[in-house]
């Protein structure tokens, strides 16, 4: 972690800076299956620029093994590392992209899979699991850190698809991937993209066109689904009849001042997000939240209760834990400060589970479809 000097414990129990010519500090970046639970102890130098947008875990040294601060949440399955970055990738979509040339979702998704490493992208030309599936180049929020647009001090990670693609294209990616195969589902929404309810009227079209091709119940009907903001509850309401099955909503809070310091939403508020969770939730789609964590701060009272408030009163099933791919000092610069006292990121993992949700850091299908290649 450049300009930084890693800080710890001395025997007194007081925190100490290292050696600043030397002792650089460091972090990990989680695979997934786990949830951070401490960030990076360092001094930074007053001329030392924000970390590029990863999620820093904190890491020690013990009985002379190098550990991460970390605890395990669930199997990685159908995330596991070993699983992506095959021999075999660059071969399929090279194969994949030839069979539709000039196609540019199709080679906004390619660029996904071998430039950025994105896993649902990869998926697409695997022909399996989960495929995403880029909508919107334009976004409905200017998060703080953002990792698909230049919106700050730090170069975004990933290139948002210039052009929106066209119903049809939509329909067709989604259609070659469900129809390939059982156990399938396809995402609306990616890291490398926009909001896709700027788009509904065209992704609601684009389900429509899939599901008279392949109905829901056909055997390779799989599943649909849209990672969003949740921002538009009226257009969301179309894509629901259209027939979304489930849905993932990012939230970094559920306190109002402290959504909207990291969003930064343009035309919506969170009130309108809860409205969107509830219409899903009343119309039996599947809803989990995509919350994003830091620790020292999701972790507060205040920040637990609201949630839990949210959760219970929204019907939320679903909380993937994922950490927030942020400079901690740029965070700090950003927000109010936390609610309530520190409890941890264990006791929030805690009081999920005691809420009755169901708490991993992936996607989950069905346990029916949620599988290893080797089953």
């Amino acid at each position: 972690m450049p300009g930084r000097t890693a800080q710890g414990y001395d025997a007194r129990g007081n925190i100490c800076t290292l050696r600043p010519d030397s002792d650089l500090a460091v972090g990990a970046l989680l695979p997934t299956g786990y949830a951070r639970v401490l960030l990076p102890a360092y001094a930074k130098d007053d001329s030392a620029a924000y970390l590029p947008l990863f999620g820093y875990t904190a890491v020690a040294s013990i009985d002379g093994e190098i550990c991460a601060a970390c605890i395990p949440i669930d199997a990685p399955g159908t995330w596991d590392p070993a699983a992506y970055h095959t021999p075999a990738l660059k071969q399929l979509v090279k194969t994949g992209l030839a069979s539709h040339p000039g196609d540019g979702l199709w080679a906004q998704i390619g660029k996904c899979a071998l430039e950025y490493g994105c896993y649902t992208a990869q998926n697409v030309f695997y022909q399996r699991w989960e495929g995403g599936l880029p909508a919107s180049p334009t976004c409905s929020a200017q998060c703080v850190g953002c990792i698909s647009e230049q919106l700050g001090d730090v170069p975004s990670p990933q290139i948002r698809l210039v052009e929106a693609p066209s119903v049809a294209q939509l329909a067709g990616v989604a259609l070659a991937h469900l129809s390939g195969g059982p156990k399938r589902m396809i995402s609306f929404g990616q890291g490398c993209e926009g909001e896709p309810l700027n788009r509904w009227r065209d992704v609601a079209e684009a389900i429509s066109l899939v599901r008279k091709e392949l109905p829901a119940a056909h055997p390779h009907g799989g599943i649909i689904n849209m990672n969003t903001n949740g921002w538009h509850t009226r257009g969301l309401a179309a894509v629901v009849k259209a027939g979304l099955q489930r849905i993932r909503v990012s939230l970094n809070s559920a306190i109002d001042d402290h959504y909207r310091a990291y969003y930064k939403p343009r035309g919506y508020a969170l009130a309108d997000v809860r409205r969107s969770i509830r219409l899903c939730s009343d119309a039996g789609v599947w809803v989990a939240l995509n919350l994003l964590t830091f620790p020292g701060y999701t972790d507060c009272d205040g920040e637990i209760d609201a949630l839990l408030e949210l959760i219970g009163t929204e019907r939320v099933h679903e909380v993937q834990v994922r950490s927030l791919n942020i400079d901690r000092d740029m965070f700090v610069a950003s927000m109010p400060q936390p609610t309530g006292t520190e409890q941890g990121i264990e006791r929030l993992l805690a009081a999920l589970r005691g809420a009755n949700v169901r708490v991993a850091t992936h996607a989950w299908v069905e346990p029916e479809l949620y599988l290893t290649e080797n089953g």
